[in-house]
């Protein structure tokens, strides 16, 4: 789902608070992805990302480690995903070409601004 593209300050960690990142800027889509190198990547048969303009986004806290294996096909052919390599946590995927960036929704401090869209 699209929703209005309205700036918004948005905050996100890892598990063990190691890398900690901030969003100032529209919100550019809500989606999930079930390819099966997002479930490897993050051990989760769908996962829901939030999609920012990267020049929006900035790291505030941390490096996260970039991994990506085409093995797997879907994402891993065109991005890569970022945890924290301290717990483990997947946080991001940057997509090839830069310009955008999926941040986990389960990584937001308030998750309330992921809106998936729904059926009904």
């Amino acid at each position: 789902m699209n929703p209005p593209q309205q700036a918004v300050a948005i905050t996100g960690q890892c598990l063990c608070g190691a890398i900690t990142y901030r969003v100032e800027g529209p919100i550019l889509e809500h989606n999930q992805c079930g390819c099966r190198g997002c479930q490897k990547a993050t051990g989760a048969l769908q996962t829901p990302w939030l999609v920012v303009h990267e020049s929006d986004f900035a790291l505030t806290a941390g490096a996260p480690k970039r991994v990506s294996n085409p093995t797997y096909g879907g994402c891993e052919n065109h991005g890569e995903h970022a945890f924290c390599p301290d717990c483990g946590t997947q946080l991001f995927w940057f997509r090839d070409g830069g310009g955008k960036v999926d941040i986990t929704a389960g990584s937001l401090d308030d998750p309330s601004v992921f809106q998936p869209k729904t059926d009904g």
